[in-house]
């Protein structure tokens, strides 16, 4: 069985308090993973983690930025066919389009304009974005 964590700080974790919950498949009922019950400490942390790291991705450049997304998409991308599969397990919807799903998110962060954080960066920076076609 999956036993997934949460992302907080650069670090996977699970609950502060170790619970956990499982998700369901809603066709079957079938037990498909279990997920953290994350605490009010949890939620802080992350909430923390965050605006701690807010500052230096405001001040990225928009290529950096952009590159970030980049990065992101490609990810998803390889990893398509599992994380449809787990979609249309997850919210009983059809293996099609929890594909659909999966290629429409990596659309999107491959065409997002990058626009910088108004900041430091903004005002020396070259702002024009590119228009998706």
């Amino acid at each position: 069985m999956t036993k997934l964590q949460m992302f907080i700080n650069g670090e996977w974790v699970g609950s502060s308090d170790g619970a956990s919950e499982p998700v369901l498949n809603p066709a079957t009922e079938e037990t498909i993973a279990w997920v953290p019950r994350a605490t009010t400490q949890d939620v802080d942390r992350a909430v923390e983690s965050a605006a701690a790291a807010f500052p230096c991705w405001s001040e990225a450049t928009p290529a950096a930025r952009s590159r970030a997304l980049l990065k992101l998409a490609d990810r998803i991308e390889g990893c398509a066919e599992p994380l449809a599969q787990l979609e249309s397990r997850n919210v009983g919807k059809p293996l099609e389009v929890a594909r659909d799903d999966v290629e429409f998110a990596v659309d999107n962060l491959r065409s997002l304009p990058v626009r910088p954080v108004p900041g430091k960066v903004a005002r020396r920076a070259n702002t024009s974005a590119a228009t998706p076609v």
